[in-house]
């Protein structure tokens, strides 16, 4: 019998001149009720967010180079074109990428996982594949346009058979003052005969990237997450990274569960993010973030 599963290309982009930010999740998932492949759609102007479903062979993909088309829809590395129209939502536009920031890579860590993407029972793997990168064009939704000149961008994939029952997931790329490239994910994570609680984290400060992970000997010293904040001391040796954000208005978004899309989430595109940047007790930066993305499925 086959393995329930999902897979998911998260798509952002974001403009601070504008004050606006949309985000689009493209995927297929399949479980023993359902196969089907989806769109999901979120931004910071309407007060909902939309979930369309296609047949499962409407999503085609090529891994090399990059491209899915979904619908009449396309998602690329270099660019994104929208056409949908239901009678829920409208939205048609063009986007395109350039200067895509990756993530550093070895061969222990190939991905942002580091050796845990080499273990095959894992629930759920996650990938950067552009940390940063400008975004140019205008989409139109629900019959308003929304423009984005070297606006800030960003994507990431996930796959598995489900979401992490319990997480919290932020990123930001607009800062007031530095350079700052950021996402930071803190789940459950089911291990074999055992679980614990795993850590992934970029932050990119003018061009130098800084990884907290579990698999690097990070850790959180402290937290307290529920459906309105983050509050999270991070600590790698010598570093200690501490992040406060609060959600604005949070929205339902559905998340996979063994396969199927009926889990779901809370994500806000309009959150406020304060990070601050020790070296021992010398404080190295501190900076506040707009418009950032939080995600959160939470039983802490």
């Amino acid at each position: 019998m086959r393995k329930p599963y999902f897979t998911g290309w998260y798509f952002r982009a974001t403009d601070l001149e504008t004050n606006y930010s949309l985000s689009i999740i493209v995927g297929t998932h399949y479980s023993i009720e359902k196969h089907s492949s989806f769109i999901q759609i979120i931004d910071t102007t309407e007060k909902k967010t939309y979930y369309i479903s296609y047949p499962s062979h409407y999503l085609k993909l090529n891994v090399n180079p990059f491209y899915i088309k979904c619908g009449k829809s396309i998602f690329t590395k270099d660019f994104m074109y929208l056409n949908i129209d239901t009678p829920r939502i409208q939205l048609h536009g063009l986007l395109t990428f350039d200067d895509l920031l990756d993530i550093k890579r070895t061969v222990t860590s190939p991905t942002i996982m580091g050796p845990f993407s080499f273990f095959n029972f894992m629930e759920c793997y996650h990938h950067i594949l552009s940390l940063h990168h400008f975004v140019n064009g205008v989409v139109t939704l629900n019959g308003k346009k929304h423009f984005f000149n070297q606006a800030s961008g960003y994507i990431e994939a996930d796959s598995g058979t489900s979401f992490p029952k319990d997480y919290v997931w932020l990123q930001c790329n607009t800062f007031n003052t530095n350079d700052i490239k950021f996402m930071c994910s803190f789940a459950h994570i089911p291990f074999l005969i055992t679980s614990f609680n795993g850590l992934i984290c970029v932050l990119n400060i003018n061009g130098k990237e800084h990884r907290f992970a579990t698999y690097n000997g990070s850790h959180v010293e402290r937290y307290l997450i529920n459906s309105s904040k983050v509050y999270m001391i991070i600590r790698k040796k010598h570093y200690r990274l501490v992040i406060k954000a609060h959600l604005k208005n949070g929205r339902s978004l559905i998340s996979p569960q063994l396969g199927t899309m009926n889990r779901p989430v809370i994500e806000d595109l309009e959150g406020q993010i304060s990070i601050q940047f020790f070296k021992n007790n010398a404080l190295l930066f501190e900076d506040l973030g707009e418009l950032c993305a939080i995600e959160i499925s939470h039983k802490y």
